[in-house]
């Protein structure tokens, strides 16, 4: 307690001390808004009553002026717009957000048009006539110099909520607020960043790099938040039909229909020497539309932009984000007019549970200068890989920072870092930080080893029944370079032992070159991908739909070397060898050579017969333009608009004995094109394309066995009315279609319009064959059989569903209509599926 109470008076010293120095000035800080439009003013002059000092509104509409504690008010003025002088409290700094009125009585001419003429049409479509030699993505090449800018905070913090004994520790941050936040509505810093970086873009060459010269991170780096914020470090052209934000579709203003989505009109006409100017607001037609509020100035003669800002339309369906803001400011490149982009200012507002409750504020702001088109040195530099391999100034402290940013901080942000250092100190920002990290990634950090994961300490299965599993992992603590993790695990049912082991080696961060070693003794998992249901976990149990004696688990004992290198042009390699002994848990008839069939007693599922199996394999993955988040230990693909690319080759090796000894010699071969792709107005399409040759006489298990759901649980990834093991084969190709349909039909209907639900539909198809080879080895033709499996050789396996997503925002409800095979034992022809997701 008396620890506590000296570094609180030590952090009051300091503050006194910093406001003496800064001469007992107060900051006036707020934004101005249109009264009808409620778009940002740009540019609108705030002054103090009596006194020359004052400050322009930026793109945002967002201003800040330091001034004397005597000064009791202010002046708002812009042209077009009525005149405010508002009372300021002395001596206190505050943030006033007032709205202005449009004057309707200050035009000095009149302008007469035809019937039916509308000029804001008119204009906008000149701007659309300009709109190729006015875009910045014409440029052949571009670069510049970018200076980033990046924090998020929390905020809507509720007075039971700062109260409470959870925020206690931290209780002097809600004393000590934002220079520009009320005292009623506190804000947390939570971390900022800051990067210097020169940015190269080259249209013939189909290349853009960002070589960054120095990044600083201060505050709490939790990778779930980073991952979303993603969105925030996008180049954003305006000047596109269509902006994505937060995965989600927004028309823009300057789109080459948006005459369908926006009503426009001019606001104001001005000139400014031996130019003419026009303000052009722009609104949404529907209420329910993806769209914005928001002007922009418009240059006479050329219709390029000289500033642009938006506001998200309240109705829009998007899940998470209370308000998105967006203005860009451009400028003249030489006597051609071309214009650049040298601000670009973006803020999202994400909301938990209601708007009301906790959120979250992410605001990005991007400079840029020493700009360069269409020169012959930018195309040069891109075809030089070596240059993304510069060292990378990380936290260079105050001083580099003073000397190299280009545009300054606010107080604001000087606040935040004042702030944050304060939190980091106190004692309970270690166990919240940790508390946060273990509901993020199910890991407690614990000194130099993470111990989890967490939701993984209680699963169960037919075989093991209750099961206790205790893991590890290292963490950049112990080591940058290489990381150790594994896990126990003790089945209830036999006392059965299960374990894994795993040793990462980090080559080359930069192009992520690793090797990992392997070892495990387990059930295989039935999920490939993190967002799959791991049907062997308790919940998994719970939503099981087959029967327990229908279950397919198989045991595997593995020891496997994998190399991995990514390049920077999107390729990457991938490098295995492997030594594994399957144990099936059911019934397998495999009869060729010296093999009897794996007949399993129900009462000792776990004690089958094995076979061993040593191979190698090589991978060859393309993803151009993919977005990667690297953590200190993983590489998360965040997606790409172009097809990914995947093949695969397999080669089995028979051998005889020894630590080798393998059963089977084959060849296997596997391509998949996968991708989403955006249609505008009409959601979006996810498509997987897969095929494969299994070349070999095979028991099932090492053959194409088509993925199957036996959960009440929706996968995305899976045939969901296929059981698994149903249908085998060792040539096939498959289809899986999702297609996304937004918000309509229900964003056209008025009782359901707020409920922002939104339509899915799917389908997948298989077809496949197998070799009258592994027809006999496997006893496909004995239909005595407990178990038989099919071959879709004949017709193809198709289903088809419809469903509602974005239920409670979280919720999706798929009906799932099996097309094919539908006079099967033990299937479902018809069934419901239920899912939880996370999208915005």
């Amino acid at each position: 307690m008396q620890k506590n109470c000296t570094r609180f008076l030590l952090l009051f010293l300091v503050m006194g001390c910093t406001v003496s120095v800064k001469g007992q000035l107060i900051s006036i800080s707020g934004t101005l808004k249109d009264s009808l439009t409620q778009a940002p003013l740009v540019y609108c002059s705030v002054k103090a009553t009596n006194l020359r000092k004052g400050a322009i509104t930026d793109s945002l509409g967002h201003f800040e002026l330091m001034v004397s504690p005597d000064i009791d008010s202010m002046r708002f003025s812009m042209m077009g717009y009525q005149t405010i002088t508002r009372a300021i409290t002395k001596k206190t700094s505050q943030e006033i957000n007032l709205s202005l009125t449009p004057e309707t009585n200050t035009l000095t001419e009149v302008v007469v048009y035809p019937k039916g003429y509308d000029p804001a049409v008119h204009l906008f479509k000149k701007i659309l006539e300009h709109k190729e030699q006015n875009n910045p993505a014409h440029f052949n090449n571009y670069q510049s110099e970018v200076y980033d800018k990046l924090q998020f905070e929390a905020g809507n913090f509720s007075e039971k909520a700062i109260g409470s004994r959870l925020l206690k520790p931290f209780s002097f941050v809600f004393t000590h607020t934002d220079p520009g936040a009320s005292p009623a509505k506190p804000r947390v810093p939570l971390f900022i960043t800051e990067s210097l970086a020169d940015y190269y873009y080259s249209k013939k060459l189909g290349k853009e790099k960002t070589i960054y010269k120095a990044r600083q991170v201060t505050g709490i780096r939790n990778e779930t938040v980073i991952q979303y914020l993603d969105d925030l470090k996008q180049q954003i052209n305006l000047y596109d039909n269509y902006l994505m934000l937060m995965k989600v579709s927004f028309i823009s203003p300057l789109a080459d229909n948006g005459l369908s989505y926006y009503k426009y009109h001019i606001e104001e006409r001005k000139t400014i020497g031996n130019r003419k100017y026009f303000r052009l607001s722009f609104r949404p037609l529907h209420s329910s539309s993806n769209t914005f509020f928001g002007e922009c100035w418009v240059i006479d003669r050329t219709y390029a932009l000289q500033s642009i800002s938006v506001q998200m339309n309240a109705g829009a369906n998007i899940n998470w984000v209370k308000d998105i803001a967006l203005s860009q400011d451009f400028m003249p490149l030489g006597a051609d007019s071309a214009m650049a982009i040298t601000k670009t200012m973006l803020s999202i507002n994400f909301i938990t549970l209601s708007k009301k409750s906790l959120g979250f504020t992410g605001t990005r702001s991007s400079y840029y200068r020493n700009i360069r088109i269409n020169d012959a040195v930018t195309d040069s530099v891109l075809l030089q890989l070596a240059i993304a391999d510069q060292p990378v100034i990380t936290q260079p402290g105050t001083h580099f920072w003073e000397q190299h940013r280009f545009a300054p901080l606010t107080s604001r942000e000087q606040w935040a870092y004042t702030m944050i250092d304060s939190i980091r100190k106190v004692p309970a920002y270690t166990t919240y930080r940790n508390m946060l990290t273990a509901l993020g990634t199910g890991y407690y950090p614990a000194g130099k080893i993470d111990i989890g994961n967490l939701y993984k300490t209680f699963t169960a299965n037919i075989i093991e029944g209750p099961r206790l599993n205790l893991g590890f992992r290292t963490n950049a603590n112990f080591s940058k370079w290489y990381q150790f993790r594994g896990y126990a695990g003790l089945g209830m049912k036999y006392n059965t032992f299960k374990y894994a082991l795993s040793h990462l080696f980090i080559l080359n961060r930069k192009n992520w070159e690793t090797v990992r070693l392997s070892y495990e003794d387990d059930f295989t998992p039935l999920s490939d991908h993190l967002n799959e249901l791991n049907e062997n976990s308790i919940f998994g149990a719970l939503m099981r739909r087959v029967p327990r004696g229908h279950i397919q688990l198989v045991n595997t004992e593995q020891a496997k070397i994998q190399y991995q290198h990514f390049y920077q042009n999107g390729f990457s390699v991938q490098l295995s060898l492997d030594k594994r002994v399957l144990s099936p848990a059911f019934n397998t008839y495999y009869t060729y050579g010296k093999f009897t069939p794996n007949i399993v007693h129900l009462a000792y599922p776990h004690q089958g017969k094995t076979y061993k199996v040593s191979e190698a394999s090589v991978g060859i993955r393309y993803a151009y333009k993919e977005k990667i988040y690297a953590g200190p230990f993983t590489r998360l693909s965040l997606g790409s608009k172009y097809p990914i690319v995947e093949f695969k080759y397999t080669h089995g090796f028979q051998v005889e004995g020894g630590m080798l000894q393998s059963d089977f010699g084959y060849n296997q071969y596997r391509l998949s094109v996968s991708q989403q792709v955006n249609i505008p107005s009409l959601g979006k399409i996810n498509y997987t394309l897969e095929g494969g040759i299994t070349d070999g006489t095979l028991p099932i298990l090492l053959l194409d066995v088509a993925k199957g759901n036996d959960t009440y649980y929706y996968n995305r990834y899976a045939f969901n009315n296929m059981n698994r093991y149903e249908f085998v084969s060792d040539h096939y190709a498959s289809l899986l279609l999702e297609h996304h349909w937004g918000g309509f039909p229900f964003n056209r209907l008025p009782l359901l319009k707020k409920a922002n639900w939104r339509t899915v539909t799917s389908f997948r198809a298989l077809s496949g064959s197998m070799t009258d080879a592994n027809k006999t080895a496997n006893k496909f033709c004995d239909n005595a059989l407990t178990y038989h499996f099919i071959v879709p050789d004949k017709i193809p396996y198709m289903e088809t569903g419809v469903g509602i997503e974005n239920i409670f925002r979280v919720v999706r409800v798929d009906a799932i209509w099996r097309l094919t095979y539908r006079d099967r034992p033990g299937i479902v022809n018809f069934g419901l599926k239920a899912s939880l997701q996370f999208n915005f």
